[in-house]
C-alpha cells in the first residue's frame, strides 16, 4: 500500500473518530436538556402551587375587607362608644388591601415567570429536535465513512494487484 493509499485511510479513521466524538458530545446535550426540562418542570409545578396560595391570601384579604366594612359600619352606629373600634376597621381594612394588592404583584410576577417558563419550555423542545436532526446527519455522515473507507481498501486493493 502507497503512502496515498495509507494516508486516505487514517483521514477516513480521523474522520469516523471526529463523527463518533460529535455524537457523544450530543448525546451529552440531549441528556441536559432533558436534566433541564426535568428541572423546569419542578418549577412550573412550584409556580402553580404559589399561585393557588396567592389565591387563597387574595380571598383572605378579600374577606378580611368585608369584615373590616361590616365593622366600620357597626362601629357607626355605637356612635362615640364604637369609635375605638373604627380605627381598628380601618386597620383591618388597610391591611386587606395591601394583602390584596401584594397578591396581585404575586400574580403579576408568576404570569411573567410562567410566560418565560413556556419560552424555555419551547426553545428547549427545538433545540431537542435540532440535535435530533444532528444525530441523523451523523449517523448518516458515519455510514457514508464506513461505505468511502471500504471502497477506498477494494480499490487500493485492485491497484496493488
Amino acid at each position: 500500500m502507497d503512502e496515498t493509499s495509507k494516508e486516505i485511510l487514517e483521514k477516513l479513521t480521523n474522520i469516523r473518530t471526529d463523527v463518533d466524538s460529535i455524537k457523544n458530545v450530543t448525546g451529552n446535550i440531549t441528556d441536559k436538556i432533558h436534566d433541564v426540562s426535568d428541572v423546569l418542570a419542578v418549577i412550573i409545578d412550584k409556580t402553580k402551587k404559589i399561585n393557588e396560595a396567592t389565591k387563597t391570601i387574595q380571598a383572605i384579604a378579600n374577606k378580611t375587607n368585608m369584615l373590616a366594612l361590616n365593622a366600620t359600619i357597626e362601629s357607626a352606629r355605637a356612635g362615640e362608644a364604637g369609635r375605638g373600634f373604627s380605627v381598628v376597621s380601618q386597620q383591618m381594612q388597610q391591611l386587606a388591601n395591601t394583602s390584596k394588592d401584594s397578591s396581585q404583584q404575586v400574580f403579576e410576577l408568576l404570569k411573567e415567570l410562567s410566560n418565560g417558563m413556556g419560552r424555555i419550555e419551547e426553545e428547549l423542545k427545538d433545540l431537542f429536535d435540532d440535535i435530533n436532526t444532528q444525530n441523523t446527519y451523523s449517523s448518516n455522515m458515519f455510514e457514508d465513512i464506513n461505505t468511502m473507507e471500504e471502497l477506498s481498501k477494494d480499490l487500493i486493493a485492485r491497484i496493488n494487484e
